[in-house]
C-alpha cells in the first residue's frame, strides 16, 4: 500500500513539473542601453537534451538548432535582426547588439527538449525587454514674475531631450518654501531682494544612467542685467511680440513657394513609388482562407515571388510551427519548432508550401508566414503573409425527429427537426419540398407544416451542408388521420382502464357477499342443558353432493348441511 502511494505521489510530482515547465509564462525582466547590448537568458534545464529554440517577438526573431559540427546553428528569421544576433555556445542565451529603441517589448522562447523516451517537450519562456537611453545633462529654464510687494516668484523647469519614459527628477537643495510639481520636474520658489544667491541642482535618473545640471539664482532685484525697472520688462515683452509677428509674415510669404517646390519633387522623384511598393510587399496582411477536413490535409501556400532568392520561411500560429530553409543538398530543410506539429508537417520542394496532415480540430486558427528574401544588393526583405485555416468534419446523415399535435378543427400541426451529431460550425440546412404553408425556423433546421386528413403522403428531405461536404435524410409524412387514430387511442386507454377497475371491484364485492351469507347458515344445534351444566353435541361432517346439472363455472361449489341426531347419554 505504501509503495502504491509513493508511486502515485511521484507521478503527481512529475506531472506538476511537466505542467509547470510547459506553462512557465512569468516574464523575465531584461534591461538594455540604446546602442549597446541585451542578453535574453535561455535557462536550459540541467540534464536535458536541447532540440531547438524558437525566438519570437512582434515578428519572428531567430531559430537556434544544435549542429554537431559547429555546436549550434543560428537562423535569423526576420530582416530587423540581421547582423545583430549572437548565441553563447555554453547556455544558448540570445544576445542582441546593438540595441534599437524598437527592440523593446515582449519576447518569447519556445525551447524544444528531447527526452529519453524520444518524445518532445516544449518549454515556453517569456521576456520583457526595456531599452533606455543614457541620459544627457538636463536643461533648466527659468521664469520669473515680480509681485507688487517686491517678491520674486521663480519657476525652474528641468527637462531631458529624448529622455524617454521612466525618467525621474530630483531638486537640491529643497527649501521649505520650494514647491515641486509636474512629476518633480518643476520647482517653484519665492525670493526677496535681500536673499543671497543659491545654486539649485536638477538630478535626472533612469534605470540605467543618471545626470545633473545646476543653475545659480541671483537676487531678484535684476530683471535682465541691472536695477529692476517695471518698464524694462514691458519693453522686452513688446519686442518679443514684434519679432513673432515678423516671423509669421515671412512664413506666409514663403509657404506657397515651398509648396510648389514640394509638388515638383513629388512629381519628379519616382523613388517614392518604389518605397510604397516595398512597404505594401512587407505589409501584405490580408488573410488567405484555407479549408481542410478533419483527419485529412491542408496546404498553406507560400507564394514566393518569382525571381527572388529565398532565405528562409518562419511559420507560426498561436505557437511556433516550423522553419523552412533552403539546403543545396536536400533542396530544403524543415525544422519543426513545436511539439504539437511533430510528424505532421511537410513542404513541397517546388514552391515551399506547408502541408499539415492529418488535421486536428485544434489546428484551426490564424497562421503567419514570414518569408525572408535575399536581393541582389545583399539586403534582406521580409514579406509577411497571413492565413485563416478552417477545419471541418465530413457530415454524417442527419437525424429527423417528428412532433405532431391535433388541433380542434381536425388539422394536424407537424414539426420536423433536423440535426447532425458533431456537425460543428458552418452547417446549413435545407428542406425539400418547401410548400407554401411550410415555415422554416432555427436556422432552417426546423420545419413546421399543416396537414389535413384528405392530404396525400409526402416525403420530406433534409439536406445538410458545410464548406467541405453534404448529406441528407428523408421522412415520410403520412395522412393526418393516422395521427388522429393514435390520438383517439391515447384517450381510450384511460376509459378502458376505468371500466376494468369497476368490473374487478364488482366481482370482489359479490364474492365477499357470498362468503358472508354462507357463514351465517346454522351448522349445529344445541341440546338442552343437563342438571350438571354439561353440554353434549354431536357433529357430523357435511356430505358433499355434486349436482348432475349442466356444467357450470369451475369455481361454483354446491354444499348440503345435515342437522345431527340427538344422542342419548348412556
Amino acid at each position: 500500500m505504501v509503495q502504491l502511494y509513493l508511486w502515485f505521489a511521484g507521478l503527481f510530482l512529475l506531472f506538476m513539473e511537466a505542467r509547470t515547465a510547459r506553462e512557465n509564462t512569468d516574464p523575465i525582466m531584461v534591461m538594455g542601453i540604446l546602442g549597446e547590448s541585451a542578453i535574453l537568458p535561455a535557462e536550459i534545464p540541467p540534464r536535458k537534451k536541447l532540440g531547438s529554440i524558437n525566438w519570437s517577438s512582434r515578428t519572428p526573431v531567430a531559430v537556434v538548432q544544435l549542429d554537431p559540427g559547429t555546436s549550434f546553428k543560428l537562423i535569423i528569421t526576420h530582416q530587423n535582426y540581421v547582423g545583430r544576433l549572437n548565441v553563447t555556445s555554453l547556455n544558448y542565451d540570445l544576445k542582441i547588439s546593438p540595441l534599437k529603441m524598437e527592440d523593446a517589448g515582449s519576447y518569447r522562447a519556445d525551447i524544444n527538449l528531447q527526452t529519453n523516451t524520444a518524445t518532445a517537450i516544449t518549454i515556453t519562456k517569456n521576456y520583457s525587454l526595456h531599452v533606455y537611453r543614457r541620459l544627457a545633462p538636463p536643461k533648466i529654464t527659468r521664469n520669473s514674475i515680480i509681485s507688487k510687494n517686491n517678491i520674486c516668484n521663480i519657476t525652474l523647469t528641468c527637462f531631458v531631450e529624448e529622455g524617454g519614459e521612466a525618467v525621474k527628477y530630483q531638486w537640491t537643495p529643497l527649501e521649505e518654501q520650494a514647491i515641486e510639481s509636474n512629476g518633480k520636474s518643476s520647482l517653484f520658489i519665492s525670493r526677496i531682494s535681500e536673499d543671497a544667491h543659491i545654486n539649485f541642482t536638477c538630478i535626472v535618473t533612469n534605470p540605467v544612467s543618471n545626470n545633473s545640471e545646476s543653475i545659480l539664482i541671483h537676487l531678484c532685484a535684476d530683471c535682465l542685467s541691472g536695477t529692476f525697472d517695471p518698464s524694462c520688462c514691458v519693453l522686452v515683452s513688446v519686442l518679443v511680440k514684434l519679432v513673432l509677428f515678423s516671423l509669421a509674415g515671412v512664413g506666409f510669404y514663403l509657404w506657397p513657394k515651398i509648396k510648389q517646390g514640394i509638388k515638383f519633387n513629388c512629381y519628379c522623384n519616382f523613388p517614392f513609388a518604389s518605397t510604397e511598393e516595398a512597404r505594401t510587399a512587407r505589409e501584405n496582411t490580408d488573410p488567405i482562407m484555407v479549408m481542410g477536413i478533419l483527419g485529412e490535409s491542408a496546404i498553406l501556400p507560400a507564394e514566393i515571388p518569382p525571381g527572388k532568392k529565398l532565405g528562409n520561411i518562419n511559420w507560426s500560429s498561436r505557437t511556433p510551427v516550423a522553419v523552412v530553409q533552403p539546403d543545396p543538398g536536400t533542396s530544403f530543410k524543415l525544422i519543426i519548432t513545436h511539439q504539437n506539429y511533430v510528424g505532421r508537417l511537410n513542404v513541397t520542394s517546388l514552391n515551399y508550401d506547408l502541408k499539415i496532415s492529418p488535421l486536428k480540430m485544434e489546428d484551426a486558427g490564424s497562421y503567419r508566414a514570414d518569408i525572408n528574401l535575399q536581393t541582389d544588393t545583399a539586403t534582406a526583405i521580409t514579406i509577411t503573409k497571413n492565413y485563416s485555416l478552417h477545419v471541418y468534419r465530413r457530415l454524417a446523415p442527419p437525424k429527423i425527429t417528428r412532433n405532431s399535435i391535433i388541433s380542434t378543427n381536425n388539422t394536424c400541426n407537424i414539426t420536423l427537426i433536423c440535426f447532425v451529431e458533431e456537425g460543428g460550425e458552418g452547417v446549413k440546412y435545407q428542406w425539400t419540398p418547401l410548400e407554401e404553408q411550410a415555415i422554416e425556423s432555427n436556422g432552417k433546421s426546423s420545419l413546421f407544416i399543416y396537414r389535413r386528413p384528405e392530404d396525400a403522403h409526402i416525403n420530406y428531405t433534409c439536406t445538410v451542408t458545410n464548406p467541405v461536404s453534404n448529406n441528407s435524410e428523408s421522412i415520410l409524412v403520412h395522412l393526418c388521420a393516422e395521427t388522429t387514430s393514435l390520438s383517439s387511442l391515447r384517450w381510450s386507454i384511460p376509459v378502458l382502464s376505468s371500466i376494468v377497475l369497476i368490473v374487478v371491484g364488482t366481482c370482489f364485492y359479490l364474492q365477499h357477499k357470498k362468503k358472508k351469507d354462507a357463514d351465517s347458515l346454522p351448522i349445529s344445534q344445541s341440546k338442552n342443558l343437563p342438571e350438571d351444566n354439561q353440554v353434549y353435541d354431536e357433529l357430523s361432517m357435511p356430505t358433499l353432493i355434486v349436482s348432475n346439472q349442466k356444467k357450470e363455472a369451475p369455481n361454483t361449489i354446491y354444499c348440503t348441511v345435515q342437522n345431527p341426531q340427538k344422542m342419548e347419554n348412556s
